[in-house]
């Protein structure tokens, strides 16, 4: 059966949604903007726990485009708010200023006063208003506020034990990895070099 867009059937989000939670997935992360309907009450009805953003640029913003930024907020925030499997709003897929970071926690106590969610972003890890940060390279950077890694699998996260099947030593691993030293004889490209892999059995 083929299917895309907005023809994909609810039965395919459950499928999908349910893939994760008998994978033992503990969350869905949706990458900068709010997700659609349909697969906020699929997560709802597999019991899969999902974070919310609303809108982003990747950065912080200014202006009326900061204030875009809180009425797109305001309004995921009251679309969604009766969906159960919610339990994060997400300011942006890079930390904002802490100033800003109180505008989104004023929006979400007023438009949703008992609803328990924890508003905070990815980063945001020393901030003073932020309620959870997040971190995509496997490195708990956090003194006081809980975190959660929030990309899965990056090939350049740090991980204890590394072997031949794990990134990035896999033998498919791509040049442009992060990870590797540098070789200065070859070149791939606006300054990206090829290397030869760093190959730890166990990082303490």
């Amino acid at each position: 059966m083929a299917s895309g867009g907005l023809s994909v059937p609810a039965w395919m989000s459950d499928f999908s949604n349910r893939m994760v939670v008998e994978g033992n997935g503990n969350l869905v992360r949706w990458m900068h903007v709010t997700p659609w309907k349909q697969d906020v009450e699929s997560c709802d009805r597999v019991g899969l726990i999902e974070a919310m953003p609303a809108g982003d640029s990747e950065k912080d913003a200014t202006g009326r485009h900061w204030e875009m930024r809180l009425e797109v907020m305001r309004d995921a925030i009251v679309y969604n708010r009766n969906n159960p499997s919610i339990l994060f709003y997400e300011s942006g897929n890079k930390g904002v200023a802490d100033d800003h970071m109180q505008q989104m926690k004023a929006i979400r106590d007023q438009y949703d006063p008992r609803g328990g969610r924890a508003s905070g972003s990815r980063e945001m890890l020393d901030s003073k208003e932020a309620e959870y940060g997040g971190e995509m390279l496997y490195i708990n950077k956090s003194l006081t506020r809980p975190l959660w890694a929030m990309e899965f699998s990056r090939d350049e996260g740090l991980r204890k034990y590394v072997d031949d099947f794990t990134p990035p030593f896999h033998k498919d691993s791509p040049d442009y990895n992060r990870t590797r030293i540098p070789t200065p004889s070859k070149t791939c490209g606006a300054g990206m070099t090829t290397g030869v892999n760093v190959r730890v059995q166990e990082i303490v």
